[in-house]
């Protein structure tokens, strides 16, 4: 699902979610219910620290698909 799409089903102006997640911007009450439910999660769940990070941050390293070229 699209970012676009996830806030046109929770009926979100999609920028308004943008600075939300980039902490630009706090959820109301409303608006935190709304997401939860889009999620099927409690609002608890929310706030919960991730119980397993199986991944490292940032973008993944490029790896080359063919050797490089020996210079001569």
């Amino acid at each position: 699902m699209t970012q676009e799409q996830f806030a046109e089903a929770g009926d979100f102006a999609v920028q308004y979610l943008q600075r939300v997640e980039g902490g630009r911007e706090n959820l109301t009450v409303r608006s935190l219910v709304r997401l939860a439910n889009l999620l099927h999660v409690s609002i608890p769940d929310l706030f919960a620290k991730p119980a397993l990070r199986s991944v490292r941050p940032g973008r993944p390293r490029a790896t080359p698909t063919t050797p490089p070229r020996r210079q001569r």
